[in-house]
């Protein structure tokens, strides 16, 4: 029979476990939030550079979603 010490501990993991989570998913999705705005801000950067190149390039280049990749014309002809 469990005497009321043990279920107090018994009580006391549980709390710790409980918290322990809590905090951790905290953590968890704070890090998927901060991901998504990195992810946002590389795609808009990706897109931006992706623009300046075809500038650069009197638009002879290929985009595909991680780089442009030239495929005719110099950059700048002096």
């Amino acid at each position: 029979m469990a005497s009321s010490s043990d279920s107090a501990n018994i009580d006391e993991k549980k709390r710790k476990r409980m918290l322990s989570n809590h905090v951790a998913t905290r953590r968890y999705m704070e890090m998927e939030n901060a991901n998504k705005v990195l992810r946002a801000q590389a795609m808009e950067l990706s897109e931006r550079l992706g623009s300046l190149n075809s500038m650069l390039l009197g638009g002879y280049a290929v985009s595909d979603e991680h780089e442009t990749v030239a495929l005719a014309a110099p950059l700048l002809e002096c």
